[in-house]
């Protein structure tokens, strides 16, 4: 692509122009540095312009033979093809959703569309990888047509869960002991079982059975100070079992220590 290849060169000239200290110059001097840094391609086709100095001038601008040049390289833009590029762009497996949606900006702006944010929008939806992000971003801009932004909004979350899938995986279980103070002369509570319903008795068993062979809890079974209800909520194809730790919360001594603030902790990064 003639075209795009120019767009880079000429980004990459004016840069190196900038920071070589050429760019405050005289235009003698910016026009001897572009004949000796462009190629012999570019050095043929210079030539063949045969660029001359505006009327009244009597010198060559560097911005007047950048603008021939944009002139001739947009004769080799091809908007059809470029299009056809851009719908064929799909995020890449691992690829990041932003490096993502810098491949599809940069395409889209050798499309020329006369939308190009409805384009970007429709293209991001259709080429991600993540399908239930897609599926429910397609559910809800069917209500409502979604911008960029609130899309990028919407793939942050899942995008932070999949670079960091170690972290989000599994119970969460720490790896350190961590060992509760009791208050002096604490009272110890043994709980009553509470009565589960026979109908739940085969799942809270198969439940307690799972949680027991994740590292969860553990088995006790000789006498102990301390029991606490458990309370069972049975919920569509799950049962959740928790503790009711009231009483033994109460014989537990508290380290009253501040929490950080998100802003705190953002100061000392």
């Amino acid at each position: 692509n003639l075209a795009e290849a120019w767009k880079f060169w000429k980004q990459d000239f004016t840069d190196f122009l900038e920071a070589a200290g050429y760019a405050t110059q005289s235009e003698k001097t910016k026009t001897a540095v572009f004949r000796h840094v462009y190629g012999d391609e570019l050095k043929t086709q210079y030539r063949s312009l045969d660029i001359k100095p505006k009327a009244g001038e009597t010198e060559l601008k560097l911005v007047q033979i950048l603008d021939e040049f944009d002139k001739f390289f947009g004769d080799y833009e091809n908007e059809i093809f470029a299009s056809f590029v851009f719908l064929e762009i799909k995020q890449k497996p691992h690829e990041k959703f932003q490096e993502f949606y810098t491949r599809l900006k940069l395409a889209a702006e050798d499309c020329n569309y006369d939308n190009p944010e409805r384009m970007l929008r429709n293209k991001i939806v259709q080429g991600i990888n993540d399908k239930p992000l897609q599926e429910r971003l397609l559910r809800e801009t069917s209500r409502k047509p979604k911008t960029i932004q609130e899309i990028v909004i919407a793939e942050t979350p899942d995008s932070i869960i999949n670079e960091f899938h170690d972290v989000f995986s599994g119970i969460g279980k720490l790896n350190k002991v961590v060992k509760i103070h009791l208050k002096d002369n604490y009272t110890t509570s043994v709980a009553a079982a509470r009565k589960i319903p026979l109908a739940l008795h085969d799942k809270v068993k198969t439940e307690l059975n799972r949680i027991e062979n994740m590292g969860v809890i553990t088995k006790v079974e000789q006498p102990t100070e301390w029991v606490s209800n458990i309370v069972v909520i049975d919920i569509p194809n799950k049962l959740r079992i928790c503790i009711d730790p009231r009483s033994s919360n109460e014989a537990i001594k508290i380290s009253h220590s501040p929490i950080p603030s998100a802003e705190g902790l953002m100061t000392n990064l």
